[in-house]
């Protein structure tokens, strides 16, 4: 099982080969990023087209936990971190809870946005099992119509993930990635200051 750790610098980097990606068949208007681990990556790839952003939750029961344990997991050696992680995707804990809490960052601004647009790209960290995606864009579906054009994309993409949702774009494939946004990355208390200040809509 491959892995990467991305650094903040990185990250960047790999979400513009992201962006660049995706310019080569799609042209979003407006870019929505599943919060909060799309958050950088998707206000590099709306940067890079010029777009607003704006943000929406999937939540699945069963996150608590790492929540309150991720402190000590940021001392442990990275291929302990490693381990672990691949033992939590071969449990299958994932797949248990496919239901997702599904809300927008700021429901009324954000639905009088995406009103305006035809074109929008979804953007997340990873697809693990695929169903924080689905729940997202059918959420979007649901609030503004069958008719606009949604495309996917992430950093990486498990292709366990392709029964439940197919990712446009990606950059890699059944990649562990450990990225800021990760709860036991030593970044992670310098990714939460520039989410709590995050601009976009």
């Amino acid at each position: 099982m491959n892995s990467i750790v991305l650094s903040l610098e990185n990250l960047e980097k790999e979400s513009l080969s992201l962006a660049r990606k995706v310019e080569a068949d799609f042209r979003p208007d407006l870019v929505v990023y599943i919060a909060r681990g799309g958050y950088l990556i998707g206000d590099t790839i709306a940067g890079y087209f010029k777009v607003d952003n704006i943000g929406i939750h999937a939540e699945r029961e069963g996150g608590k936990l790492k929540e309150l344990i991720s402190p000590v997991l940021r001392c442990l050696p990275q291929s302990v971190k490693l381990s672990l992680r691949k033992m939590e995707l071969a449990s299958g804990v994932h797949k248990e809870y496919k239901e997702r809490k599904i809300y927008w960052d700021n429901s009324d601004v954000c639905l009088r946005v995406l009103k305006n647009k035809k074109n929008l790209l979804v953007v997340d960290d990873s697809v693990d099992t695929g169903y924080s995606m689905i729940s997202v864009v059918q959420k979007i579906r649901r609030d503004v119509g069958e008719d606009i054009i949604i495309k996917t994309a992430a950093i990486n993409c498990w292709s366990k993930s392709l029964s439940v949702i197919r990712t446009d774009f990606c950059i890699y494939e059944d990649t562990i990635i450990q990225t800021p946004m990760s709860k036991d990355s030593k970044e992670y208390s310098i990714f939460e200051e520039l989410y709590s200040n995050r601009k976009g809509i």
